[in-house]
């Protein structure tokens, strides 16, 4: 499969799995908004920390999973790499896409314009500015080029 292919099925595999969560509402998906929104959710009995603790777990754990097991398979179906730096190099770009999508596409106009998104009776903002995804998507920018070399270490083998 060609990379941009690959791209556009591991982001719409991203979409899918966050549309999982929120399907029957935005407040399934309280754990994706900034703190200060939280906070309002839990001052005005819309939900408790425990609870968004245990939503948190219950989405990311099958979400890495799912996600991760997708990704080796991207980098290692078909065509094995035929290095540790093409697989790496692979994974990196598979993931830095999944980054900048879900900074732009997900949280800029899936939330930030879609009034789905907006919590009953909460005032705070919830979408992030620019500047603020930008500032997080360089973040994790950097995670993502550690957590490359997971997937590409079976090449090494």
């Amino acid at each position: 499969m060609k990379l941009s292919a690959q791209a556009l099925f591991f982001c719409a595999l991203f979409t899918f799995q966050v549309w999982l969560q929120v399907r029957r509402g935005a407040l399934n998906g309280l754990f994706f908004y900034p703190r200060p929104v939280r906070e309002e959710a839990f001052a005005k009995g819309l939900s408790t920390p425990e609870k968004l603790k245990m939503q948190r777990l219950c989405f990311l754990i099958p979400f890495v999973a799912v996600q991760g097991a997708v990704l080796f398979l991207l980098v290692y179906a078909g065509e094995a790499p035929q290095s540790f730096r093409s697989a790496y190099l692979h994974s990196l770009f598979l993931l830095e896409v999944m980054n900048l999508y879900d900074g732009i596409v997900i949280d800029k106009l899936w939330v930030g314009l879609d009034p789905f998104w907006k919590l009953p009776g909460i005032d705070s903002p919830y979408a992030q500015s620019w500047p603020e995804m930008f500032i997080k998507r360089a973040k994790l920018a950097l995670f993502w080029v550690f957590a490359a070399l997971l997937p590409a270490l079976p090449a090494l083998f």
